[in-house]
């Protein structure tokens, strides 16, 4: 019985050392910097493209960077599609990301003339998650 209170006080004390001692991993610094965003007026037919730079701490290279559109109104007004609407590089600390957007349509009977775009850029890094920054846009095509 000596012995069986022994171990579980041993495997006890394990357990509490290694819940202390194990911390969660640092988030690394991360910056994302707007290169080129899009224009407050398109036309049926331009094309812009939405640059973003994705810097971090040369210490913490992250797995890959990516970056996604959304919109508020999918297909509709500026769009994004297949390709143009996804970026994505390897390992690295720095990456520059870019999505294109084409003006397909009016916006003028969306909610205040405009159709609101976003681009979220993250970096995804092996043992500390995912860090990740939006940059919203609203464009109105007439």
């Amino acid at each position: 019985m000596k012995k069986q209170m022994l171990r579980f006080a041993f495997i006890v004390l394990v357990i509490v050392v290694l819940m202390f001692s194990t911390s969660a991993a640092a988030t690394p610094t991360t910056t994302f910097t707007l290169i080129s965003g899009l224009p407050a007026v398109m036309h049926v037919g331009d094309r812009a493209t939405v640059i973003v730079q994705v810097n971090s701490d040369p210490a913490y290279s992250f797995v890959s960077a990516m970056a996604l559109q959304s919109a508020f109104y999918p297909g509709r007004g500026v769009v994004a599609r297949g390709r143009d609407g996804i970026d994505r590089s390897g390992t690295g600390s720095s990456a520059t990301l870019s999505i294109t957007f084409t003006a397909i349509g009016s916006t003028a009977k969306f909610a205040g003339g405009v159709a609101p775009v976003s681009v979220v850029a993250e970096a995804n890094y092996a043992n500390s998650g995912i860090v990740s920054q939006a940059f919203n846009f609203n464009v109105q095509v007439p």
